[in-house]
């Protein structure tokens, strides 16, 4: 016979409480950290592969903050080729090699565009809309 779990019923919790109960089960444990230290272990604690791949990328674009024009189209492409030839080549079936590039495609697009969101009103942001017109033009 198999074990039933019993859960209590959460008596006069409002979602606020239950938020920062939650909250306070995700802080990291060690050292003391300060708050923007703990966000960041959270946000990058489960980082496999693709997730360096597009970091990468990400690292790549933002070192050419400051350049001109030109040098950030042709960097970005670069960048962009770079990361799409890299997931190419760990896609082990062949016909989803093409599917691969897509989804570089995309995720490329949405940490851009995360990165843009978190940056707003800074000079950063301006760089990052740029880079993003130069992912869109991309043909795929």
């Amino acid at each position: 016979m198999p074990k039933t779990l019993r859960v209590k019923p959460l008596l006069r919790c409002n979602l606020l409480t239950c938020f920062k109960n939650f909250l306070s089960n995700l802080r990291p444990s060690g050292p003391a950290t300060s708050a923007r230290q703990g966000r960041a272990n959270r946000r990058h604690r489960g980082q496999g592969p693709m997730d360096q791949r597009i970091e990468s990328f990400l690292a790549d674009v933002l070192a050419l903050a400051g350049k001109n024009p030109d040098a950030i189209r042709e960097g970005v492409r670069v960048a962009f080729a770079d990361c799409e030839a890299i997931f190419r080549a760990q896609e082990a079936n062949k016909r989803m090699k093409e599917k691969a590039a897509h989804a570089c495609h995309a995720l490329c697009r949405a940490r851009v565009v995360e990165k843009m969101q978190r940056r707003k009103r800074m000079r950063i942001a301006e760089h990052l809309k740029l880079v993003l017109s130069i992912i869109d033009r991309q043909v795929l």
